[in-house]
């Protein structure tokens, strides 16, 4: 597998988190795994799609003034603690047709915290 990872790590070695998610789906293996192939290969995740580090850190819309229905979608989405994970906001952004930059500036506005990175990262 880390044949496989290793095809789409660039010169910095880092492996883009997008194409993190294209390798799982592609080759059904779990976003887990392959968190742990780039852990044990001095492999690091990049350019979070969320936008929560890397290149995209700052290109979230924190403009605010989100619809208060889609605002409101996710919070009986999350949990009581306020939060949700990496990859539950991925499919929140899907089902609402919402990229996932929007969908994570959902979630700032809502106040709710992003967890468990599929990855691992955090």
């Amino acid at each position: 597998m880390i044949d496989i990872v290793s095809t789409r790590v660039g010169s910095d070695s880092k492996l883009p988190c997008i194409e993190g998610w294209k390798i799982s789906k592609e080759f059904s293996i779990e976003k887990t795994k392959i968190g742990d192939i780039c852990k044990g290969s001095n492999i690091k995740i990049s350019d979070c799609e969320l936008g929560l580090f890397g290149k995209k850190k700052n290109r979230r819309d924190m403009t605010g003034g989100f619809n208060g229905e889609i605002v409101e979608k996710l919070l009986k989405q999350v949990d009581t603690e306020k939060k949700i994970s990496c990859e539950e906001l991925w499919g929140f952004a899907s089902k609402n047709n919402l990229s996932l930059l929007k969908a994570a500036s959902v979630a700032d506005e809502a106040g709710v915290k992003v967890i468990d990175c599929c990855f691992g990262c955090f």
